[in-house]
């Protein structure tokens, strides 16, 4: 009933420096209910605000719901991007209308959805997720602590891939953002060359179990 209910419009503020990220669209999901959600787009950081947000799939087995706790974000001309050598049957959903769903597989046998999204003058790019926290209390913890495991706990394949994650039964949920001061940033996870590898694309709630990686000290 939580996930069904109405969700108001929320505004991401703060000064914090998102690089090339900052002139990304975030994405937003508002003032509506199951199935019945608009789509609003603002000139925002689309990596660090999906932060919070819930990921819901209405499926098979029933209505499954999590919160984003961790994701990374991927441009076009970014080595470490499946868009880098440019547009296949695969990756089309990154070169298409941002809010929608790319799902890939990971050595054959992981299932990982990212949201499609880009900066200004970009072609194309999107937000991997890859760590969030079921909202059933009776789920454990860090059953979704990883790109993989996120996937299947949905239940996602590459049939979910190109889904608008605003009218389809797979959608991003609006909620309250979360306080700069519980956001953390690293370096993105397992890559090894690139001018990108420093990069510190890696966004994730700070004290949350759920993340695939706890952060350096």
């Amino acid at each position: 009933e939580m996930i069904k209910g109405r969700l108001d419009v929320v505004s991401v503020t703060g000064s914090h420096d998102y690089g090339v990220w900052a002139a990304v669209g975030a994405f937003f999901l508002v003032t509506g209910t199951w199935g019945a959600a608009r789509r609003v787009w603002t000139g925002g950081r689309a990596p660090r605000d999906l932060l919070g947000k819930v990921l819901a799939y209405d499926g098979p087995g029933g209505c499954r719901a999590a919160r984003i706790v961790e994701v990374e974000g991927y441009l076009a001309d970014d080595p470490a991007s499946h868009a880098y050598r440019g547009v296949t049957p695969r990756n089309r959903p990154m070169f298409g209308e941002p809010g929608h769903a790319y799902v890939y597989v990971s050595y054959g046998q992981h299932f990982c959805m990212n949201v499609t999204a880009r900066s200004a003058g970009r072609r194309a790019g999107a937000v991997l997720l890859r760590s969030a926290e079921a909202l059933d209390p009776t789920d454990w913890r860090r059953a979704l602590a990883g790109p993989g495991l996120l996937g299947r706990w949905f239940g996602l394949t590459t049939a979910h891939s190109g889904l608008d994650l605003v009218r389809s039964a797979l959608t991003i949920r609006d909620a309250p953002p979360v306080p700069t001061a519980l956001v953390g940033r690293s370096a993105r996870i397992g890559l090894s060359t690139g001018h990108t590898l420093t990069k510190a694309w890696r966004f994730y709630m700070r004290g949350s179990s759920g993340i695939s990686r706890p952060p350096r000290v």
